[in-house]
């Protein structure tokens, strides 16, 4: 039953698929009839004479497409079916396939079974044969024990009948069970490959992770002592309270690692070895504590970075000035871009540091638009 309803499917998509075709080809045919009358009627050249009325054009116009419907046997109407199978062609091979298998199983089971049966008619016309050589001693024993054999045969002759048609339905339903199973299957394999693939690809970042994460967890190890030293001598070169002897504001530094290597914490220390908040520090204070561990991180780095400062002296005093300009900008970095004020570098501090400027630029800034000049402010208010 399977395989008749598959074959009628089969069937359907054929004849659909031979219609489309033959729809697809009047509707070419039909556009270049059109294009001919078209440019026949109503392009040039037009008769020596004068042009054709309308009246002739429309007469001309149906006659021609008259009678190319006919030689070409186009119908005004595209032939339809009473409904469309859509389906993938993935949909339309795995019919096809199935179909195939059905044929081939539904073949050797019927062999076989037509095997049995006739081996089984084969025994019983033997069996008739001896019954009716006897036939005339109807009390001999052995005639007895042919007809006890012939009943036994008979008995399971029913016996295959019947378990012949119990094995048919068993085989139609694993026909279906097989097709439910590939379908599932199929989903599965792409499931896993995909699968498979993202797995690998994680385990293999995550050793990567790993290995950076003890690369930075070995780096902050050996070079925390070495930034708390570099933080310590660079606040005592900037902060003038800490360059007179009798303060005792900062005497020590102290890096620690935070839990699961989450980063850095910094810790500041007074001569009795407590912590000093770094709340308490004045707004200079702050700024110049921030550019000494800036300064310290890039002693310790092994890449060289370019730094961009924006107004970076607008919070300090005329004593740290100075000192900033001179002790810390020159050597911060490989390359060091000051966007400045003219009162935070007034031309004499500019004059101050000129020898270690490599290029300086004025950005003027006119009708909500910015542009960039050579040279330092060299207007009436950097001449005092």
């Amino acid at each position: 039953m399977l395989g008749g309803k598959i074959e009628e499917v089969i069937e359907h998509i054929e004849i659909q698929n031979s219609l489309l075709s033959e729809n697809e080809n009047n509707e070419v045919i039909v556009k270049k009839l059109e294009s001919f009358i078209e440019k026949l009627f109503n392009q040039p050249p037009e008769p020596e004479d004068g042009s054709m009325s309308f009246k002739n054009k429309v007469f001309y116009s149906e006659k021609a497409q008259h009678l190319i419907k006919n030689i070409f046997d186009i119908s005004k109407s595209e032939n339809k079916l009473d409904f469309e199978i859509d389906l993938s062609n993935a949909d339309k091979e795995l019919i096809l396939r199935t179909s195939q298998a059905l044929k081939q199983n539904s073949k050797e089971l019927f062999d076989a079974t037509i095997s049995e049966f006739n081996s089984v008619q084969i025994s019983f016309s033997e069996n008739e044969r001896k019954l009716k050589l006897i036939d005339s001693d109807l009390e001999d024993e052995t005639i007895l024990e042919i007809i006890t054999k012939k009943e036994e045969t008979e008995r399971k002759l029913e016996k295959l009948i019947a378990e012949n048609g119990a094995l048919g339905n068993q085989k139609e339903k694993l026909l279906k069970d097989n097709i439910r199973l590939n379908q599932h299957y199929n989903i599965l394999l792409q499931k896993s490959s995909g699968s498979q693939i993202v797995k690998k690809k994680v385990a293999i970042a995550n050793k990567y992770i790993i290995s950076l994460q003890t690369f930075i967890d070995n780096q902050k190890r050996n070079k925390k002592e070495a930034l708390a030293i570099s933080l310590l001598e660079e606040l005592r070169k900037l902060m003038h309270k800490m360059q007179r002897a009798e303060t005792s504001f900062i005497e020590d530094s102290r890096i620690d690692i935070l839990p699961d290597g989450k980063g850095l914490k910094v810790t500041i220390l007074d001569n009795f070895g407590n912590e000093i908040p770094k709340e308490s520090f004045s707004t200079g204070e702050k700024q110049i504590y921030i550019s000494c561990l800036i300064k310290a991180i890039l002693s310790e780095s092994v890449q060289s970075f370019p730094i961009f400062i924006d107004t970076p002296l607008g919070r300090l005093d005329h004593e740290h000035i100075e000192n900033i300009l001179n002790n810390y900008y020159p050597d911060l970095s490989s390359q060091v871009v000051l966007l400045a004020t003219n009162n935070e570098v007034t031309p004499r501090r500019y004059n101050s540091i000129s020898s270690k400027v490599a290029k300086s630029y004025l950005i003027e800034h006119e009708n909500k638009r910015s542009s960039f000049k050579q040279g330092y402010f060299q207007s009436y208010e950097n001449k005092n």
